[in-house]
């Protein structure tokens, strides 16, 4: 199984603000399945919380993710490789 994972951390206050766990893999039903997936997710929690207890999510009922935003450097390395791209 392959997983992704994304974590956003406030640069202000230092909360995680997003932290999911995603696999890749094709075959995503099943007990076995479920419980590989729970043990990666404890497993990666482990690593910023102690008592890491995830939830299930259904990214049915996400939200569409916001950029995030970008500071003045970053805003002007994007616009300059655009610009050697064309």
């Amino acid at each position: 199984m392959r997983f992704k994972v994304v974590f956003r951390v406030s640069k202000e206050t230092g909360q995680v603000e997003e932290f999911v766990i995603d696999d890749l893999g094709a075959e995503r039903q099943g007990e076995e399945h479920d419980a590989v997936h729970d043990g990666v997710a404890r497993a990666v929690g482990a690593v910023v919380e102690r008592r890491a207890a995830p939830e299930e999510v259904d990214p049915r009922t996400l939200p569409e993710p916001e950029a995030p935003e970008l500071t003045v450097d970053e805003r002007e390395a994007v616009r300059e490789r655009e610009q050697r791209s064309q």
